[in-house]
């Protein structure tokens, strides 16, 4: 959520809200040199009215409609705090999302049917915690139902990195909260510039390795709308890990760019290339599979 101008309102997706405190607004923060690729237009969530205006949006979507389940987005968005804020404010942040699941209970119970929540977040409690966003205590006090876990970084490029999701996993582990492994089809690599079939099958075989329960489309626009034949048989499988266990794939490391002009990623997980080799310096990264060799 963030302040817009009435002139540049080009959906129904714009509220009088956004458009009638620009008070609430983080702003620039040049003492953070990490805050170059935020939006400073976004809405600080430390602000009791922002709080109170979205789960006001949240109860009437959950009471008023025969939802099944809401979606927090952490993830798109980050960060709900201005810079400066998240080391006091994290908590005030934390105590949003508890209010979330409170009105999930709420409704549910008066509409005789669960209502669940799930967050899309990123897969890496430290970078997220950077964020303002006490992942780990969401997942370990069940918070919510669900995790979508991304890749742990905020340009969208693909990776079959699952460190991530196997360290989610573990925090899940009796909890009963679900890790879902999330897909994202930008991977600009030198021969590809989106994610081919077999990339997308390498990156759900690592997630199930890892402990995801299934796996999540962040984004798939292989060939534009509507899908051909070959977009939806590459969906089809997705779900269905004992047999992209026998599947072709082809497992990468997210690259770059990585110039001083260029978002470095993002959760405290920069691209791992490219590099600069050094004589006498170890290679840089290491690449994760999960296959029969």
């Amino acid at each position: 959520m963030k302040h817009q101008e009435r002139v540049e309102a080009t959906d129904c997706r714009c509220s009088d809200f956004c458009f009638d405190h620009p008070e609430y607004q983080v702003g620039p923060e040049p003492d953070f040199p990490e805050a170059r690729w935020d939006d400073p237009t976004r809405f600080s969530y430390a602000i009791e009215e922002v709080r109170q205006n979205r789960l006001a949006v949240i109860e009437e979507l959950l009471s008023s409609y025969d939802t099944d389940v809401i979606e927090l987005n952490l993830f798109d968005y980050a960060p709900f705090l201005a810079r400066k804020e998240i080391p006091f404010r994290t908590d005030t942040f934390l105590q949003f999302v508890r209010d979330t699941r409170a009105l999930c209970d709420k409704a549910g119970e008066a509409q005789d049917r669960p209502k669940r929540l799930l967050v899309r977040a990123a897969a890496s409690l430290s970078g997220a915690r950077a964020m303002g966003i006490d992942l780990e205590t969401i997942i370990r006090e069940g918070i919510v139902d669900t995790v979508l876990a991304m890749p742990p970084q905020s340009t969208e490029f693909a990776d079959t990195d699952p460190r991530g999701i196997s360290e989610l996993a573990d925090t899940a582990a009796g909890a009963g909260v679900k890790i879902v492994t999330g897909l994202t089809n930008l991977v600009r690599h030198d021969a590809h510039q989106y994610v081919t079939r077999e990339m997308f099958t390498a990156r759900a075989t690592n997630g199930y390795a890892a402990g995801a329960r299934r796996a999540f489309f962040q984004t798939y626009y292989p060939s534009g709308y509507t899908y051909t034949d070959h977009d939806l048989g590459t969906v089809r499988l997705m779900g269905r890990p004992e047999i992209l266990a026998h599947k072709d794939n082809v497992f990468f490391v997210r690259q770059g760019p990585n110039t001083p002009e260029d978002n470095p990623g993002g959760y405290g997980s920069p691209h791992p290339l490219p590099v600069v080799l050094e004589p006498g310096t170890a290679g840089p990264t290491h690449l994760n599979w999960t296959a029969r060799l």
